[in-house]
């Protein structure tokens, strides 16, 4: 986060989930002057009159009727949630506010629980904040699964640094091909999924491979010269070859 602030990174709040709720990070976070939302494990203590309570066992004692219903616009579509917040100081003497949120209006079993810094929020936009936090998720999602993040065998720092620049530059390249009049000509717009995606431009590459091995054949004539210049004259076929791509990177 210092390093993002640095680089001159625009950025005004911060979400994480659980794993990342610590004071370390949320310090780290609050002297950057940002503000920041984090999901909350429900065994987390805060300062009740009867002493250090666990999160969980607080909410219990609200009444029904203190959640209200809170809508929020999403790309794919409204979500509904009921939910109640307030302010109170956890450990180390920080003060934090909770939300505690249902997804079904006979606020069922255990809540979803969210904290922030952000102490005069409303609900809406803690959990509006906090549900941005997906995109993320899911580009993580791609990358492992269709882009091969997790799947390199390399030791050394500067081969999984270039490594993890292919694989996100891979990414940004499908995400913004998918929007009519992006940089990318031959990728169809529409395509729901990086992973939809992924597999139409390697169909693709493979179209442009063959057209291009047929238009190699027909040039020299005879798929026999192929197997000649390759057994022969490496640097003959090399020409051709490097002549075929700039006309295919003309087109």
């Amino acid at each position: 986060m210092k390093k993002a602030a640095e680089e001159g990174l625009p950025f005004t709040c911060v979400v994480t989930d659980t794993w990342y709720f610590n004071r370390r990070n949320v310090r780290c976070v609050e002297e950057l002057g940002r503000g920041w939302v984090a999901g909350c494990k429900s065994n987390r203590l805060i300062l009740m009159p009867g002493g250090w309570t666990p999160v969980s066992a607080y909410i219990q004692t609200v009444p029904r009727s203190k959640f209200k219903e809170v809508t929020i616009r999403t790309e794919k579509g409204e979500r509904r949630f009921w939910a109640y917040a307030k302010n109170v100081t956890m450990k180390e003497g920080w003060r934090v506010r909770i939300v505690a949120s249902y997804e079904k209006p006979e606020l069922k079993g255990e809540p979803k629980f969210l904290a922030s810094n952000r102490l005069d929020w409303d609900v809406k936009t803690i959990i509006e904040t906090y549900l941005k936090r997906w995109k993320v998720d899911s580009s993580y999602r791609d990358a492992k699964q269709e882009l091969g993040l997790e799947d390199y065998e390399l030791r050394k720092l500067r081969g999984i640094r270039r490594h993890w620049l292919m694989v996100f530059l891979a990414h940004d390249l499908l995400q913004l091909s998918s929007r009519r009049g992006g940089p990318i000509r031959w990728m169809k717009a529409g395509l729901a999924t990086v992973g939809s995606r992924c597999r139409y431009a390697a169909m693709e590459v493979l179209k442009s491979f063959i057209e291009l091995v047929v238009e190699i054949v027909r040039k020299v004539g005879n798929p026999d010269e192929i197997l000649k210049l390759t057994l022969s004259d490496l640097k003959g076929l090399k020409t051709l070859y490097q002549m075929e791509i700039l006309k295919f990177a003309k087109v």
